[in-house]
This record gives structure tokens, C-alpha cells and sequence, in this order.
């Protein structure tokens, strides 16, 4: 799940316009991307002054991912008490496939009528039961089969305060799967710098989607690195690593630029790891990149297969010429 268009927008104040979101959903969608979550951070019905006055409304959000969708599903969040039932309508007239429910784990029954209701305008219906980590491993299974009882496609952990560690993950998301039959989900922040391993523990213990954003982008310390997930990804699955450099290219094109202050980790230093390249090798390829105008990434994708002790200014620029023909 790809969510920089609803959970990044908190750290640009909600700043993202209809004409960014209709190019991001567009080459997301081309990228490979199944499921791309879009709007106030806060969900349907939230753009206000208590919770934030974002640039668009829901329904010019939702008009702009609708026009960049082509094979995709898009979709938004919900909390019971600041969306309604009447938002989730206008949702599904613009084609939304899927809503997430968040309540606080404790409150996941609040989040039955909107299940149903959402369910029966053809949406897919995620539970993300915030703060999960304030209750007990096996009170979890009980909220997420209270979820189940009432309906929902997919149970949502949540580590809302990145504060988790990978054993407990391993343990709640395996459990989870052991105790019900249902799809689980894993969102992660990073907080303590561990939410991208936390969701690879997620998926290698049994679960079925995690969340993950461009440069990490999210509320308080970001979430999941999109970038980095697909780099380690890219490993074991070559699908994952076709997607890799469109994927950089687009970060670079649209996210990196609106970006406030560092979040995450940025695309030479996932494109650097991935090559299996020499840090020390960026500048000599950035000049012969700029000579060239060609794409870094793509530099050090050619330079990384090489695989060199060293690399000098006419090693660079061959390659550099060598991609300007191609």
C-alpha cells in the first residue's frame, strides 16, 4: 500500500494539489503499485481548521487520483466521528475500490457500521486498529476478530508510535495469522528507525499488505520508506527490482523537492546499496551525469554491475556517453 499521498501530506501541512496527485497516482500506477492511498491525512471529512485545511477537498482529491488510475485501486482513510457515511457515498462516485476504518484499538466497534456501509457501495474495507501496542498481544486477536464478526477484509496492525520491535511483530503478526482466518495488514512509523525491517518481519510472519511511503514522508518521525522496501524486496524478487528505478526517478521528480526538512533515506543513498556501489564513486558519476544529462540513478545502476575497485573521470564518462546513445 502506498500511502505518501494521504500519510505524507502531514508534514507539507496537507499540501499536496490535484495536478501532483493525478501524476503520482499515474506513475505509481504504472510503476506497479496495487493499492495508492490518497487525501487529508486525517481521511474523508477532515479538511477543516480543527484538523487542518488542506489544498484540495476530498472530492478534488478524489477527482485527480480517479483521472490517474488505469490498473490500480485508490483509496482513503476514514475515522468514525470526523467522515461519514454521506463522505463514503461522494467516494464511491468518483470509483474509489477500497476505505481504511481507523479507530484506537480499544474502539474498533465503532468502526462496525461504517464497515457495512462502505461494503455495500462494492469497497474493500480495511481495520486499522491505531496504537496497537497498548494493549496485550492477545487482546489483539480479540479486537481483530471483533473486526472480523462485523465483516472487514483486512485487519490493520498499527504502530502508530514506531516504538515497536521486530520480535514483537514477529510474534503478534504469526499469531494473528495462527488464531484467524483472515488478510492482515502492517503499518509501521519510524520512530526508533526500525519500520522497514518491522514490516519485512510483517510479510516473512504471515502478513498480506504493509504500508509504506516515498522518503519515508509521514506524521512524526515518517513511515516504512517505499524506496527502501522495494530495494530489499528487489533481492529475491526481479519484479521488484524493474520497479526500483522508476520508482527513484519518480521520488527525485516529485517528492523530494516539496519536502520540508530530511525524512528518510534519500534515493542515491537506496540506489547506492541496492548497486552495491562505493559511496565514493557519487560525485565522479554526478559530474559525468550532468556532462551527459543523463539519469544518476541510471549511472550507477551501469557503474554498480561493473563492479570496480575504483573509478576514474574516463571510466565514468564512457559509461555516462554510453547511456546519452542508448
Amino acid at each position: 500500500m502506498e500511502v505518501t499521498l494521504r500519510d505524507g501530506s502531514y508534514i507539507i501541512d496537507f499540501g499536496f494539489d490535484s495536478v501532483i496527485t493525478t501524476a503520482m497516482v499515474s506513475e505509481l500506477d504504472r510503476i506497479g503499485f496495487e493499492k495508492i492511498e490518497i487525501g487529508h491525512g486525517l481521511g474523508l471529512g477532515a479538511r477543516g481548521l480543527k484538523h487542518g485545511v488542506s489544498l484540495c477537498t476530498d472530492e478534488e482529491y478524489l477527482e485527480a487520483a480517479a483521472k490517474g488510475i488505469r490498473n490500480a485501486e485508490f483509496g482513503t482513510f476514514l475515522i468514525p466521528g470526523i467522515g461519514s457515511k454521506n463522505d463514503l457515498e461522494i467516494a464511491a462516485s468518483y470509483g474509489m475500490g477500497f476505505v481504511r476504518i481507523g479507530t484506537n484499538i480499544t474502539q474498533a466497534a465503532l468502526a462496525a457500521p461504517y464497515v457495512r456501509f462502505a461494503q455495500s457501495l462494492g469497497m474493500t474495507v480495511t481495520n486499522n486498529l491505531m496504537k496497537s501496542y497498548i494493549v496485550e498481544e492477545e487482546k489483539m486477536v480479540e479486537y481483530a476478530r471483533l473486526c472480523l464478526d462485523f465483516g472487514t477484509d483486512i485487519v490493520y496492525i498499527v504502530d502508530s508510535a514506531g516504538g515497536m520491535y521486530p520480535e514483537e511483530v514477529r510474534s503478534i503478526i504469526s499469531n494473528l495469522k495462527n488464531s484467524l482466518d483472515c488478510k492482515i495488514g502492517f503499518h509501521g512509523h519510524n520512530n526508533l528507525g526500525l519500520a522497514a525491517v518491522n514490516s519485512l518481519v510483517a510479510l516473512e510472519a504471515g502478513a498480506d499488505i504493509v504500508d509504506a511511503s516515498m522518503n519515508g514522508m509521514g506524521r512524526s518521525a515518517g513511515n516504512a520508506q517505499t524506496e527502501i522496501l522495494v530495494a530489499i524486496l528487489a533481492e529475491k524478487d526481479p519484479k521488484y527490482h524493474d520497479m526500483l528505478l522508476d520508482l527513484l526517478e519518480l521520488v527525485d521528480r516529485y517528492v523530494t523537492p516539496i519536502m520540508p526538512k530530511p525524512q528518510g533515506i534519500n534515493t542515491r543513498d537506496v540506489w547506492v546499496g541496492h548497486s552495491l556501489l562505493h559511496s565514493s564513486y557519487l560525485s565522479t558519476i554526478e559530474r559525468a551525469a550532468w556532462r551527459y544529462g543523463v539519469s544518476v540513478s541510471k549511472m550507477i545502476a551501469e557503474v554498480g554491475r561493473m563492479k570496480l575497485a575504483s573509478l576514474t573521470e574516463d571510466m565514468a564518462l564512457d559509461v555516462a556517453r554510453r547511456l546519452r546513445k542508448e
